[in-house]
């Protein structure tokens, strides 16, 4: 995580859906844990909505999809699985009720700590 909260983030939206969102998938068909990998979406949300480290410093975020996702990060107060109802990232994903309770759970902790460090502490 900390490597993908540099001062650049780039392209993230080219490297979840190949990385990270099969894991969720496989996870979830196999009932196994998807608790970290919600934790690194929700992530990016939040930076994605900040636009800004937790030290206020602003993000070069280099992504092809940028304008989108922080569009969609920053209707995260009012609407907590905004930015998962993208589907040109994460197709039907953000429909899947197992995965959209984790995600908002971890949403919630991340906005409320602002600091994914201690999130991640925190399920370890």
């Amino acid at each position: 995580i900390r490597d993908s909260v540099s001062r650049i983030c780039s392209f993230s939206s080219d490297k979840l859906p190949k990385f990270l969102l099969p894991t969720i998938r496989a996870n979830l068909a196999s009932g196994g844990s998807i608790e970290y990998a919600t934790l690194v979406v929700a992530a990016w949300c939040y930076y994605s909505d900040k636009q800004a480290s937790k030290n206020g410093e602003p993000l070069d975020i280099r992504d092809p999809m940028r304008e989108e996702l922080h569009r969609a990060a920053r209707e995260t107060k009012d609407d907590i699985l905004a930015f998962v109802r993208l589907e040109a990232v994460f197709e039907d994903l953000g429909r899947s009720e197992a995965f959209a309770e984790q995600y908002a759970e971890m949403v919630r902790r991340v906005y409320h700590a602002s600091d994914v460090r201690a999130c991640m502490a925190a399920l370890v």
